[in-house]
């Protein structure tokens, strides 16, 4: 297997220069080597480097079934689309896998999609994960953070990584969502979410 690669002080001490920088910054480092931080660590690579750099943030946006809603927080770029399903076209439910978060962390774009039963006037929510989150799935409750942890996705964008809401539910997240539940004021939506890591 070929060597480690190795990150010294000098490339740590200008990581920790250029974040402290109003504007954003150049990272001189090795190939291969990506660099990024969250609200709350610094990474070089898989390493936490460290602790503590950035205060801790949330966010939640508001949008309304069958409206576009776009956002940049921290690193990741994401586009929510929601729109009115026809009886023909209803695409296969997907999410994030370890082969999708890899082309994630590399730079690269994914398209996720969900079919969720709502009524037309719904106002949906895509907010940071909280503390404590639990999500019905189809082999009952779990913690999302539990599932974070299964799904093997990176501690760094667990915090980054929109979870949608309604009515203070959760009825999709980057991993799973809840199973859509036909009723007759109810009309079937389909939700294409898009990230992109911006480094």
């Amino acid at each position: 297997s070929s060597a480690p690669i190795r990150v010294g002080y000098t490339h740590i001490s200008r990581l920790m220069n250029n974040l402290r920088k109003p504007h954003s910054a150049f990272f001189d480092f090795p190939s291969s080597i990506i660099a990024g931080c969250d609200s709350q660590f610094v990474y070089v690579g898989n390493t936490t480097v460290m602790q503590g750099l950035i205060s801790p943030s949330t966010f939640s946006f508001s949008f309304q079934a069958g409206s576009t809603l776009s956002f940049t927080e921290n690193f990741l770029s994401c586009t929510i689309k929601t729109y009115a399903a026809s009886h023909t076209a209803i695409p296969q439910k997907t999410h994030i896998t370890t082969a999708t978060w890899d082309t994630l962390y590399a730079g690269g774009e994914i398209d996720l999609t969900a079919v969720i039963m709502l009524e037309p006037s719904s106002v949906l929510h895509a907010r940071s994960r909280n503390d404590g989150d639990i999500i019905l799935t189809p082999h009952g409750t779990r913690k999302l953070k539990k599932l974070y942890i299964d799904y093997k996705i990176p501690l760094f964008l667990r915090n980054l990584l929109p979870v949608i809401t309604h009515n203070e539910n959760i009825i999709w997240t980057p991993v799973t969502q809840v199973a859509p539940t036909p009723a007759e004021n109810l009309q079937t939506f389909i939700m294409h979410i898009t990230l992109k890591m911006n480094f």
